[in-house]
């Protein structure tokens, strides 16, 4: 028995749909089906309890993708996604992983290949993270670049959650690795003002008891003006003062 919550599929077939809820029933308090992506965005925004997505990564209303970027921009519990589909390349894996998916599985779907997944990602799933990593008001940063992350794929809208920040860096909820020394530029929004700031990876932040899963960036080649106009916004919202990242 996996023990799962609520699972949601997501599949354009409903033979697989009907198939895959049979399957996780058992192993769930509740399962739930559409055929449609906006629909499963919607179910997934109202029911926090939902904890586990099977999406078939070409199911209408915009594909499994576009599920996984609604996921991976929500700001509170989020649910983990497993991605379904006929075939995925190396690109779609390294695409799924970056939005934070559990993993791929080719169709036919087996409920082996399910569990495989979800014992893989049970190291990221910390919910006892220390309350004080949370203190601060919530900020967001837009990826600028839509192609920064993969030049050889399509343009993708990013957004992320951001925590520690200073006027120095912050720590990126990116649900992924990124490389460290990856150039980004972003969009930042701290209470009623937004900067556009280019960043760099300085580190990579594995999940544990006091600490959140993300990468550190630092913010390189600020003007001074643009610098304490941050500072003066971070400290009008509330965030403490914080070392360099």
């Amino acid at each position: 028995m996996l023990d799962l919550d609520q699972v949601l599929v997501v599949d354009g077939s409903r033979f697989v749909r009907d198939l895959l809820t049979r399957l996780m029933k058992r192993h769930s308090n509740a399962t739930h089906a559409t055929g449609d992506c906006g629909e499963a965005r919607q179910r997934i925004a109202e029911s926090p309890g939902i904890s586990l997505v099977l999406c078939d990564r070409d199911a209408p209303g915009g594909g499994g993708f576009a599920l996984l970027e609604f996921v991976a921009g929500l700001p509170a519990r989020r649910p983990r996604v497993l991605l379904t589909g006929r075939r995925f390349d190396a690109s779609d894996r390294a695409r799924a992983r970056r939005f934070g998916a559990i993993g791929c599985i080719a169709k036919p779907v087996s409920f082996r290949a399910i569990a495989r997944a979800l014992a893989a990602s049970r190291p990221r799933r910390f919910t006892s993270v220390s309350p004080r990593r949370y203190a601060s008001p919530p900020a967001r940063a837009h990826l600028l670049d839509p192609t920064a992350l993969d030049p050889t794929g399509p343009p993708q809208q990013i957004s992320w959650t951001l925590h520690d920040l200073s006027a120095s860096g912050a720590l990126i909820d990116t649900r992924g690795p990124i490389p460290v020394g990856t150039p980004l530029r972003v969009a930042l929004t701290v209470g009623d003002e937004r900067f556009q700031l280019d960043c760099e990876v300085v580190r990579i932040q594995e999940p544990a008891w006091e600490t959140l899963p993300g990468v550190g960036v630092r913010f390189v080649d600020v003007a001074p003006e643009e610098r304490l106009a941050l500072e003066r916004e971070l400290q009008r919202v509330g965030y403490p003062e914080r070392e360099t990242t």
